[in-house]
């Protein structure tokens, strides 16, 4: 299929009015699949370079998410004490999920877990 439209497009150029050789136009064939098939290769590559650091920067704003709220948790006063509890288990709930999702690593996990209590 890629020869037929290459074939097609050969008849428009100049390179068909030179009259190569059938080896030198084979050769130009290989290079031009080549070149396809290198493209192609790189453009899914680019694609799944660009989910994975478009995950990594999800999980890093996650995580930055998480330690404003903790943050803001520890500010609270006195009189918020008795929702803390279930506050706390609220969010070790989220992180166990994160963790089981692949989103942070158990080392992750233990921090986030202990600045939660």
């Amino acid at each position: 299929m890629t020869k037929q439209l290459l074939i097609s497009l050969l008849v428009f150029s100049s390179l068909h009015a030179e009259d190569i050789s059938p080896e030198e136009l084979n050769s130009i064939y290989i290079e031009a699949i080549l070149f396809v098939t290198v493209f192609g290769l790189m453009s899914v590559a680019s694609f799944f370079i660009s989910r994975r650091h478009a995950r990594q920067n999800a999980l890093k704003e996650s995580l930055k998410r998480s330690q404003d709220e903790i943050r803001e948790n520890s500010q609270t006063t006195s009189s918020d004490k008795p929702n803390d509890s279930s506050d706390k288990t609220t969010r070790v709930e989220e992180l166990s999920k994160m963790l089981n999702d692949g989103l942070i690593t158990d080392e992750e996990f233990q921090t986030l877990k202990s600045v939660s209590k």
